[in-house]
């Protein structure tokens, strides 16, 4: 069967959860013989039972994963159906090796804390990455930057599958299959300003780089919509103050 056609018997105990609760009806058209005859129908008035029901006794499995970190999301891949409900971030950890969740490994890595997922149940989850989260990883240098230092680990009690078994825990760190990085423009959000103390204080929309951090190119002006003194052809008549000038 298709991944649809299982999430959708495996979300609904009351269908194909046991012998008792699984029939078949089919149309003409499910098949022909040899010699071009239609199968014979069986409506539901006359459903056939199953002669034999095998229950899905194997734990569920992580495949594969992406990271995104423009759309802040990680997607998730599993071979069943999982309960979305059961999540618990805190057991997934993202690392820059193959070994950084290790005694003794090398490399850097980050537990997730309080990202959130909406999905769906199905054999696709994907966990929307906090702001503290995302936060965290743009602030660890060399840790999910490229492919080729983003893996995850996890733990059985991250997810449970549709029938509340524990997923299959990855010891053996999984590289992620893509990893899309930022590529969006921080922004400054509000700035506060205490002439007491001389401390001009800047809050971006994502983690800064303050190696690369220059602060004269920081301007004061004393109202908005003023004449932009570098880039004018003509003298301004703003009062301003250039900071670190």
């Amino acid at each position: 069967m298709l991944e649809v056609d299982t999430t959708a018997l495996k979300t609904n105990s009351a269908l194909s959860s046991l012998l008792t609760n699984t029939f078949l009806r089919i149309t003409p058209a499910v098949a022909n013989d040899a010699s071009g005859n239609p199968v014979q129908p069986i409506d539901g008035t006359f459903a056939l039972a199953a002669a034999a029901f095998g229950v899905d006794n194997l734990p569920a499995q992580l495949v594969n994963f992406t990271l995104n970190m423009e759309d802040e999301t990680l997607t998730l891949s599993f071979d069943d159906v999982m309960d979305v409900s059961s999540v618990v971030v805190a057991a997934f950890k993202i690392q820059s090796t193959p070994t950084a969740h290790l005694a003794g490994g090398i490399g850097l890595s980050y537990d997730l804390q309080s990202s959130t997922s909406s999905s769906l149940d199905g054999y696709v989850v994907v966990i929307d990455l906090s702001f503290d989260d995302k936060l965290a990883l743009d602030r660890i240098l060399g840790l999910a930057s490229v492919q080729s230092n983003t893996f995850l680990t996890l733990t059985a009690n991250a997810i449970n599958d549709i029938d509340s078994r524990d997923v299959l825990s990855v010891t053996t760190a999984l590289q992620a299959t893509n990893l899309f990085p930022d590529v969006t423009a921080p922004s400054v959000t509000n700035f506060t300003l205490d002439m007491g103390t001389g401390d001009l204080r800047l809050t971006f929309s994502e983690a800064i780089n303050t190696s690369v951090f220059s602060s004269t190119t920081i301007t004061l002006i004393n109202a908005q919509d003023q004449c932009d003194t570098a880039a004018a052809a003509s003298p301004c008549n703003n009062t301003d103050v250039s900071v670190g000038g």
